[in-house]
């Protein structure tokens, strides 16, 4: 029965992630700024879209995936178009080549 409950606290725990605020979006935008430097050098994250990478440095802080996205297009309008730029199916490479600015 112990085990029992403990394993529903610890899933319910796993499950709820925090409403976004904007210290969240910070720490979101730092960690996927260091996963897209990382992405030439490591094969997990190599050809993933700057969405996925987003939405796995949500993950990692414990964010919610769409609300840390509206607060970012509300905040950062920029960052957040670039973001979007790219689907997860055509990754980085594509959105280079269309905008050689990056």
């Amino acid at each position: 029965m112990r085990f029992l409950t403990i394993l529903i606290v610890l899933l319910l725990a796993a499950a709820c992630a925090a409403k976004p605020q904007p210290e969240d979006l910070q720490r979101v935008k730092k960690t996927f700024l260091v996963m897209r430097f990382n992405a030439a050098f490591d094969v997990r994250l190599k050809g993933l879209s700057d969405r996925t990478l987003f939405e796995e440095s949500c993950r990692q802080n414990a964010v919610r995936v769409e609300e840390t996205l509206q607060l970012l297009k509300e905040n950062d309008p920029a960052f957040y178009s670039q973001l979007m730029a790219t689907s997860p199916e055509e990754g980085p490479e594509r959105a280079v080549r269309q905008n050689p600015s990056l």
